[in-house]
């Protein structure tokens, strides 16, 4: 399936968009992140309880993973707004193998979720979980969308190799008849 635009918007117009706007909110996590990291005190875990100290190291340890997370983001997504603006296919791809590689991820997580949320009972859990799976579809419409303009460009880009009776008539030998409609 390949999409002609999202939107209402051309799929370039749109992958520009998603680009600066998963970079903006790559930057402010980053800063959330970096902040936290600069608050956190070594010293604090002498006056704490074992549960207090495991929680801490435990939200050390998350904010370590998201920071790494988010910097390969906006390695990512910059690798994308310059695909898009150069014209360059492969700049596209990085983008495309982390976002899918996080759908894959996602995408179990979510149904089973939302299998927990139907056997709690309880319907605020259960509007959160299908609030969640709508989430992940749009999530996967993005990257159709840019998965489709890495096609785009792709074909645009990429150009096929000469044959042998094409390669020899640019370099002024005889044209077999065949292929005179080409010239």
């Amino acid at each position: 399936m390949v999409l002609n635009g999202l939107c209402c918007m051309k799929l370039r117009t749109a992958g520009l968009i998603l680009g600066w706007l998963g970079l903006a909110m790559s930057i402010f996590t980053i800063s959330g992140t970096i902040s936290r990291l600069l608050r956190y005190d070594p010293d604090a875990d002498l006056y704490e309880t074992p549960y207090d100290q495991y929680h801490r190291h435990r939200t050390l340890q998350s904010d370590v993973i998201l920071l790494i997370l988010s910097i390969v983001n906006v390695i990512v997504t910059g690798m994308l707004i310059n695909g898009i603006t150069a014209n360059k296919h492969r700049f596209i791809m990085p983008w495309l193998i982390v976002k899918g590689l996080g759908l894959i991820l996602v995408i179990p997580i979510g149904f089973l979720v939302l299998a927990a949320a139907s056997m709690s009972g309880q319907t605020a859990h259960i509007v959160g979980s299908i609030v969640l799976l709508l989430i992940i579809g749009i999530c996967c419409w993005f990257w159709m969308a840019i998965y489709s303009l890495y096609k785009e460009i792709q074909a645009a880009t990429v150009k096929k190799p000469l044959t042998y009776f094409e390669n020899g008539a640019k370099n002024g030998e005889t044209i077999p008849y065949q292929l005179f409609e080409k010239y």
